[in-house]
């Protein structure tokens, strides 16, 4: 005979179980794949902040929806923002996701993490007031990745693009003693709103603002030694319409030991063969001052953006 009270604490003993089961609002337990986590690979060392492949990456935000079928319309968070950095290994706040059996995920990422950005389910991505005036080892390289419609589990390979300008202003004499008085790069786009995949420039530079946009005092030697005057500068991207960037200079230079003057000077970056700042494009210019003469040469490379031109991520 079934002895009622160890009958009883078999029953009492399971309901436990059974709440728990049923504490997540996330995910449905019963469709996990063998609770196969969301994870990340494990990453590299930061080297530089332009981020030229995947193992620059420090840290990023995503965000990310399930549905229950491809063409299913209700989408479910999976991830709202959070915050994905490294440690010993990629990790996320909030706790550890696990895929769903059968559905369907979509992944958008944006790196550096930044607090005023947004993205919806569809993937439409907004960024408010962007500042992109610090420059050189310093600036900051935007760049965002989209991975959709995953629904086998494995490592999520994020490709990340560059959704800024990089600029570089080299400058250099063609046989004199040059002191650079002041250069500045004037009417550059350096605080916006990304929507879109479009962005609508508030401010360009202009002379003294920002201040990084602005040097003084810079001697150049005789034999052509290249200077970057301001070193990597990554920039709102700049239409064909939006486009009069251009430099302003002034220097001076010896000649049979005395010292002359050049008198301000402006140079459109708007040329012949770059006619517009494209996101992921690389621009090198460099300015030459020739000896005894007033005209300076201006050449401008399109380059790619480094020895790769996406970054890759692996989850």
């Amino acid at each position: 005979m079934l002895n009622p009270i160890k009958k009883i604490s078999f029953v009492f003993s399971c309901i436990p179980l059974l709440l728990v089961s049923c504490t997540s609002t996330v995910f449905d337990e019963s469709d996990k794949l063998e609770k196969v986590p969301i994870s990340f690979s494990v990453p590299q060392t930061v080297t530089r902040a332009v981020v030229n492949d995947g193992t620059d990456l420090s840290d990023f935000r995503v965000w990310g929806w399930r549905r229950v079928s491809n063409d299913a319309t209700e989408y479910f968070s999976v991830f709202d923002g959070e915050k994905v950095t490294k440690d010993s290994g990629w990790n996320y706040e909030g706790g550890i996701r696990y895929w769903n059996k059968g559905e369907f995920y979509d992944f958008y990422a944006v790196h550096p993490v930044y607090d005023d950005v947004n993205i919806d389910n569809l993937g439409n991505i907004t960024i408010n007031n962007f500042n992109c005036s610090v420059i050189g080892e310093n600036a900051v390289d935007l760049m965002i990745a989209a991975r959709q419609n995953m629904n086998i589990p494995q490592k999520i390979d994020l490709k990340f693009s560059h959704e800024l300008s990089k600029v570089n202003i080299i400058v250099k004499s063609e046989g004199s003693d040059i002191i650079i008085k002041s250069i500045s790069l004037i009417n550059a786009g350096y605080l916006g709103n990304f929507s879109s995949d479009t962005w609508s420039i508030t401010s360009k530079s202009t002379e003294g603002v920002p201040a990084t946009f602005s040097k003084s005092d810079i001697p150049l030697n005789p034999d052509g030694t290249e200077v970057n005057v301001f070193g990597d500068m990554l920039l709102l991207p700049l239409s064909r319409t939006d486009f009069d960037s251009m430099i302003k200079i002034e220097y001076s230079y010896l000649y049979n030991e005395q010292s002359y003057d050049s008198g301000p000077k402006e140079i459109s970056l708007n040329t012949a063969t770059v006619t517009s700042w494209d996101k992921g494009g690389n621009y090198k210019y460099t300015i030459t001052i020739p000896r005894l003469t007033e005209e300076l040469k201006l050449d401008v490379r399109v380059l790619p953006w480094d020895k790769v031109d996406n970054a890759n991520v692996e989850w």
